[in-house]
């Protein structure tokens, strides 16, 4: 689709149930503790990469029990979860890098919707920001259902979730870094 969003051009969104929702946690929640132990296990591989933009999938150390708390989140927040959720989700961690003066990173999405990406299918996304030092940029950007671009702060244990076919995309990156982990369950 490019960089470039024909708003006129988009479907309209089912507004039956939510597309969106934001919330912020404390360090010690129980999702934040989850999503850092992910983001830990790959930690030496993604801190060689600098100045980059990089992602990993992950799942295969994530418990039942996990990811059945992952989706009380999802479900608690009215959005819903297929009951193969098991074994058909997808769990990526991924990091903007940026240092040095003004250096910028600019992440490989786009406007994009996440239906029939990672796992094919309606999907329902929950990304927990673990980090955001960016001095500029790094923000999600989404379009409303009211086909207006939004703009949402990325900032150290925020949470959003979002649901497979609204239009989203991460904003560049200046001077600093981003660490996010995103889970996709099938809607």
């Amino acid at each position: 689709m490019g960089n470039q969003l024909e708003l006129d051009k988009l479907p309209p969104l089912d507004r039956s149930t939510p597309i969106y929702k934001i919330f912020d946690l404390q360090d010690d929640d129980k999702l934040i503790d989850i999503c850092n132990k992910i983001y830990t296990e790959e930690e030496p591989d993604i801190q060689s990469r600098k100045n980059n933009y990089w992602k990993k999938r992950y799942a295969e150390n994530v418990s039942n029990d996990e990811l059945a708390f992952f989706r009380k989140i999802m479900e608690d927040n009215g959005f819903t979860v297929k009951e193969n959720y098991l074994t058909h989700n997808l769990i990526e961690v991924h990091m903007s890098n940026s240092t040095g003066k003004n250096r910028r990173v600019r992440p490989h999405f786009n406007w994009h919707v996440d239906d029939d990406g990672g796992i094919s299918g309606k999907v329902n996304t929950l990304i927990v920001y673990l980090e955001n030092t960016a001095t500029q940029g790094g923000e999600l950007e989404f379009v409303d259902e009211n086909n207006k671009i939004q703009t949402i702060r990325t900032c150290k244990n925020r949470c959003v979730l979002i649901r497979g076919d609204v239009h989203h995309q991460p904003k560049t990156i200046y001077n600093g870094h981003r660490i996010a982990v995103v889970i996709q369950f099938p809607r």
